[in-house]
């Protein structure tokens, strides 16, 4: 059954956001969340803030169908490692029994995007980072389709995803895995589509 999409209009970033993609040295599909510090500054009439960027920000597509997920809070028993990977794996469409939570390091781009430092704190992990991850997954499966549209030479609108596969028109199916050195050479779409099914299959 084909997931019901909609625009995303509403849901943005308090700061500028983009992805970047990349892929990893190993093989895969590494996806960066990048803060624009610069032109949240500029808006703030603040000055220009160094911005410091890990390669492998968020989400790694591996090669054997892991999918690690980088969390930026700590785990003080409220359930931010599973809870922030859940957000972004459902809008992945991801299988849940391939994923895997990591804790992120201390940079730049793991900063609470509310607060602007990296902390846990005022029970906000979730209401601060709910965007951020849905924004992720959203792109990331958008391009995974798109790598899968390709390749078939159909119209990504004739695909649908469901447990980190992408199935298209006769029959044809492809692993998340198979597409992602493909994907990765993909441009990051300007515009992209939440999952709007209920429950959603994840977080209900």
């Amino acid at each position: 059954m084909r997931a019901a999409i909609k625009p995303e209009n509403d849901l943005r970033l308090n700061r500028r956001s983009f992805l970047s993609v990349s892929t990893a040295a190993a093989g895969g599909m590494l996806v960066s969340l990048y803060l624009d510090v610069s032109a949240f500054a500029l808006e703030s009439n603040q000055g220009p803030q160094a911005k410091v960027y890990p390669p492998d920000a968020f989400v790694h597509v591996r090669p054997d169908g892991k999918i690690e997920i980088t969390v930026n809070r700590l785990e003080f028993g409220q359930g931010v490692q599973t809870a922030l990977p859940m957000i972004l794996a459902d809008e992945l469409d991801a299988d849940w029994s391939q994923v895997i939570a990591e804790l992120a390091p201390a940079a730049d781009v793991y900063k609470d995007p509310v607060f602007g430092i990296q902390m846990v704190g005022g029970s906000g992990s979730i209401a601060h980072s709910y965007q951020q991850y849905r924004e992720v997954g959203a792109k990331t499966r958008a391009m995974l389709i798109a790598a899968a549209a390709e390749k078939w030479h159909v119209s990504a609108d004739q695909c649908r995803t469901e447990n980190s596969v992408v199935y298209g028109p006769g029959n044809r199916s492809a692993r998340y895995a198979e597409l992602a050195k493909d994907a990765a050479r993909k441009p990051v779409p300007d515009k992209f589509h939440l999952m709007i099914r209920s429950p959603l299959r994840l977080t209900g």
